[in-house]
């Protein structure tokens, strides 16, 4: 039985020379790995270079610069968070919604108002 290389290699023209391939089977994880460290290379030379700016900036910028990163920060958490526990602000509002939908059949329609029984106080005591 003939393999794919030979079967390839009878398929060629005879002056026709293949140069061998290097760095071997495509499938392996070795670039995956290599292109994280380069990611994580550029990553730490931007942090770097972000800072040495910062450094080479004037006082009153620096601080508007850090006020704005700080501001940045603080709402990239509040919308992290948000996503976060989307699930569960949704079910307190229907909760709410269901409550206040129950509190408005408790009460009596006149035509297009409502009179909910919370508004029906006994009467006061007379003075005279």
């Amino acid at each position: 039985m003939r393999r794919r290389s030979q079967i390839r290699r009878a398929a060629e023209p005879p002056g026709c020379r293949r140069r061998p391939r290097r760095g071997g089977n495509r499938r392996d994880n070795a670039g995956v790995a290599l292109t994280f460290e380069k990611i994580l290379a550029v990553l730490v030379v931007a942090i770097c270079v972000a800072l040495l700016l910062r450094l080479a900036i004037g006082e009153r910028r620096r601080g508007r610069v850090d006020a704005a990163l700080r501001r940045w920060g603080i709402a990239a958490r509040a919308r992290a968070r948000a996503l976060w526990h989307w699930r569960a602000t949704r079910r307190q509002a229907e909760r709410e919604a269901e409550a206040a939908i129950r509190r408005a059949r408790g009460g009596e329609w006149d035509g297009n108002v409502y009179k909910p029984d919370s508004f029906k106080k006994p009467p006061r005591n007379k003075m005279h």
